[in-house]
This record gives C-alpha cells, sequence and structure tokens, in this order.
C-alpha cells in the first residue's frame, strides 16, 4: 500500500496556493501522506483521508471496503440509457455485463480516437465526437539505459538509481524506435558516441533497458494531449469531451475524465487529477451512489 501512496505523492509534489498564500487543502493532504509513509501511523488531524489511508477495498487494494476494483478487465461496449429509470450497461470482453447509475471514463483520447465509433451505444452526440477527433495526442517516450558503471559526469540520474541514464524521444521518431527490438534500441549507441567520443572515450554497451512504449500500447495510444495549429478554430473541444452524456431527464449517466478534458491543465497529471475530482463532484451533487469507473490505468 505504501509504494502506491509512494507514487501519489511523487506525481502530485507540485504545490497551489490561495490568493491570501496560504496552502490549499491538496497540499495539507499531501504532508498528511507524508507523515503516514514515513512513520505508518496516520495523523489524528488527518480525517477522512487518513481513514482512506489504512482501509483496503474488498479485495485487498488501498480505498473504501466496499469499492470492488477489477483490473485486467477490457471494456468493449458502454451502453448509456435516455430513460432515466434504466441503468448503465457496461460490457467486458469476456462478456461479462455490469450495470450502474453511472460511469466515468478517463480513457485516453488516442483510445478514443481509436474506437468511440463501437464502444458506445447510442453513438456520442457530434459534438464530443468533433473534440475526439480534432484533439491531438502526441508521444513522448523514455528510454532508460543502465549500465555497469557510471561513465558520465553532469548528468541526473532517474530517482532511485545512481548508474542509469534517461534519454528521450517523441513524435514521429518515437513511433518508430516504438517498434524496434529491444535489442536494436539498448545496442545501438552509435549516436551517442558521436556526440560524446571526443570528450569520454570507451562507453561500454548498457547492461540492461527499460523503456515506454505510450504508442503502440493499445490502451493509451499516446502520451498526453497538445494545442495543434487548428486548436483556435475549435474553443470549446476540451469542454465538449468532458461534458456528460445525458438521459432524457438530464441527468448525467455517462462522465468523461482525463487531462484531456481540461482546458488549462491538460497534459499534465495534475490536470488529470483535478478532472476526476471534477466529474466525482458532479455525481455527489446529483446524489447518485453506484458508479464504475472505465480507466486503463
Amino acid at each position: 500500500m505504501a509504494s502506491n501512496l509512494q507514487l501519489v505523492n511523487e506525481y502530485m509534489t507540485y504545490k497551489t496556493f490561495r490568493s491570501d498564500g496560504s496552502v490549499t487543502e491538496r497540499e495539507l493532504a499531501l504532508e498528511v501522506v507524508n507523515r503516514f509513509l514515513e512513520s505508518g501511523e496516520v495523523p489524528a488531524e488527518a480525517g477522512s483521508l487518513g481513514e482512506t489511508l489504512v482501509m483496503k477495498t474488498n479485495n485487498g487494494a488501498p480505498g473504501y471496503p466496499n469499492l470492488e476494483v477489477k483490473l485486467n478487465t477490457e471494456v468493449v461496449h458502454v451502453q448509456w440509457p435516455q430513460d432515466p429509470r434504466e441503468r448503465v450497461k457496461v460490457t467486458t470482453k469476456d462478456g461479462t455485463v455490469y450495470t450502474a447509475d453511472n460511469v466515468i471514463i478517463t480513457l485516453s483520447v488516442g483510445v478514443l480516437k481509436e474506437c468511440y465509433h463501437s464502444l458506445f451505444t447510442p453513438m456520442l452526440p457530434d459534438a464530443k465526437i468533433k473534440a475526439i477527433e480534432h484533439i491531438s495526442i502526441g508521444v513522448m517516450d523514455k528510454i532508460i539505459l543502465c549500465f555497469d558503471q557510471v561513465w558520465w559526469k553532469g548528468v541526473s540520474c532517474p530517482k532511485g538509481s545512481r548508474n542509469t541514464v534517461t534519454f528521450w524521444t517523441s513524435g514521429e521518431i518515437a513511433k518508430i524506435v516504438e517498434t524496434l527490438p529491444e535489442q536494436v534500441v539498448s545496442t545501438k549507441l552509435a549516436l551517442l558516441r558521436k556526440f560524446l567520443g571526443l570528450y569520454i572515450k570507451n562507453i561500454p554497451e548498457p547492461t540492461r533497458m527499460i523503456r515506454s512504449t505510450w504508442h503502440t500500447n493499445p490502451y493509451t495510444r499516446g502520451s498526453y494531449t497538445y494545442d495543434n495549429v487548428q486548436t483556435p478554430q475549435h474553443p470549446t473541444a476540451r469542454s465538449d469531451l468532458g461534458s456528460p452524456l445525458l438521459d432524457a431527464a438530464g441527468n448525467p449517466r455517462v462522465l468523461f475524465a482525463g487531462e484531456a478534458t481540461e482546458a488549462n491543465n491538460y497534459a499534465t497529471v495534475h490536470g488529470a487529477a483535478d478532472s476526476g475530482y471534477r466529474e466525482a463532484k458532479r455525481l455527489l451533487d446529483c446524489g447518485n451512489k453506484k458508479i464504475v469507473v472505465q480507466s486503463n490505468y
């Protein structure tokens, strides 16, 4: 459990402040998480956050005891009702059908571009389809190489390691590199030797490698969204993507979160988190209780 919380802590280390200069509740919550990670104890002032930290779901993951988390379960169809008396039906690849009052979807734009036409019944509204088609998603990959000994100077290493170096690829080049076998990627250091050969002799071959493949991964199809030169022509695209699907009574039945739905903080982890809070609050304000969350992560 602590390792999961540590990841949350590392990804959300930014600080935000109120207009009077005081720290927001988010920062205070992170302080509580830090103290929990260091001591294993939950401060009395942590309140509901502290209770959540020590809870486990009914299948062992951190969270509320009544929360059921399904891993390795691919959703292939979402049927959202127009009749307020009916429920949303979510069908998984193995044929299982789950029903709920509401569904929150956090699929990346890359995945939505690939499957929106078959994923939803009824078909998505035109405004949301146009948003999916017009919002661009890019590729930014890491290649981390491990060496037996450090041969470089003045280069920062990934957190927790002293003998690894991170290389970055992006755009169309990243897509090509993702298709190359790992053996090819890890041993092609000719470019590195070309640029550093005058300063560093005998650059060794790496012993291990790990890399991201955001584009070829069928559950991401990209890293994060960005604005392109045509974005000004579609100023409401992100808000259209984030708007919920309503039934005939105007109740939100299928909701959309994720960094791509954020007007200002897109392409960031905190933007993705904020969008989740936004949609959760939307449902809490509506008084709905049973919810299914469909996510890639």
